[in-house]
């Protein structure tokens, strides 16, 4: 890793998991998924099912979020994929402990184990967002995220396939 990509701190946490890894020999999931090779391959793979989950809704909420949407990009055209990388670390971090069943389990597909534990996977990863709208200063911000929660797990179950295929394609056979 280059000296200038430690400055960025969730690179930093992900090197570190690395160094534990071979330290240990434990898989995590932050070794696949915040992998430098891999990274930004997941995180433009999960920014184009939120796109499409996004532009899917219907009705008023649907409305609201496109529009939010539309002017978040407006104002920054990269915003999906930039809060995508920074939430990945703590969505690791989330996850695994699913991961660790996974691994000490007889299962060897990744999607087909998390289908079938979707809605513990989604809460905890929305208790990442939750956490992240807690404590953030931007009372629009929180104010919108507390509008749309309600329907916030509709969107993560849409992400659990392509984000368990994801990992299925880096595990060792």
């Amino acid at each position: 890793m280059a000296i200038h990509e430690l400055r960025d701190p969730f690179r930093r946490r992900a090197a570190s998991h690395h160094v534990l890894t071979e330290i240990n020999g434990d898989m995590q999931l932050a070794d696949i998924l915040l992998a430098e090779d891999y990274r930004d391959t997941v995180v433009a793979q999960v920014s184009d099912v939120v796109e499409d989950q996004i532009a899917k809704r219907k009705g008023l909420s649907g409305a609201g979020i496109r529009t939010a949407l539309k002017m978040a990009k407006a104002n920054r055209p990269d915003i999906l994929p930039v809060v995508i990388n920074r939430l990945l670390p703590d969505f690791c971090e989330a996850l695994e402990p699913h991961f660790q069943a996974f691994l000490a389990s007889d299962e060897t597909d990744f999607p087909r184990f998390v289908s079938q534990r979707e809605e513990d996977i989604q809460e905890a990863m929305l208790s990442v967002t939750d956490a992240r709208a807690e404590h953030s200063q931007n009372k629009t911000f929180k104010k919108m995220y507390r509008q749309l929660r309600g329907t916030a797990g509709q969107e993560v179950r849409a992400i659990l396939p392509r984000l368990a295929a994801l990992v299925q394609a880096r595990l060792p056979a």
